[in-house]
């Protein structure tokens, strides 16, 4: 779905047409997609080179790592402990590319998630508009839980769907460069 179709799911989750700047809307589109990408972004692959304390910085676009061909610890510091100095390949998920982070400027921008998740952008972005429009009004506030609620099962829902699948075994990852 594009930057306008995900803004006009957005209205019809939330009755609200056009009061909403798309600068915000895109804050909120991105929170929703790094947030689905810690389950279902791209998984990139990278060979890491520890130095002599077995220490790496992760990749730059790393989000969340899932896998190594060998065994590490994470730091205080944010670095990958590794028991080796050798080369060590590590599967991770993935930032979206920059071409796919909304900016609010391009209606036809979209995400870096696969299309059945789309939507899920518009139950995120309705939840933060409802919870910004409470005031502590009880009914917006239930707005707010409701469309929350609605994206989190969903989400729920495709990761199980995913793991039953297989997916979670790295011998089943396809690794899209």
């Amino acid at each position: 779905m594009t930057f306008s179709e995900i803004t006009e799911a957005f209205e019809a989750y939330t009755g609200v047409s056009g009061e909403i700047d798309d600068s915000e809307l895109a804050i909120w589109y991105n929170e929703a997609q790094i947030d689905l990408a810690l389950d279902f972004g791209r998984i990139k692959t990278a060979e890491l080179v520890p130095d002599e304390n077995g220490l790496a910085a992760p990749p730059a676009d790393n989000i969340m790592v899932v896998d190594a061909n060998a065994d590490y610890s994470w730091t205080s510091g944010g670095l990958l402990k590794f028991k080796t100095d050798a080369p060590v390949e590590v599967y991770y998920r993935a930032m979206p590319d920059p071409e796919h982070v909304f900016t609010g400027a391009n209606p036809n921008q979209t995400p870096d998630l696969p299309y059945s998740l789309h939507y899920l952008l518009a139950l995120f972005a309705a939840s933060r508009y409802w919870d910004r429009e409470s005031e502590g009004d009880t009914e917006e506030m239930n707005l707010a839980n409701k469309w929350w609620q609605q994206y989190q099962l969903t989400k729920k829902m495709f990761l199980s769907k995913m793991n039953r699948a297989g997916n979670s075994d790295i011998n089943h990852w396809v690794v899209i460069p």
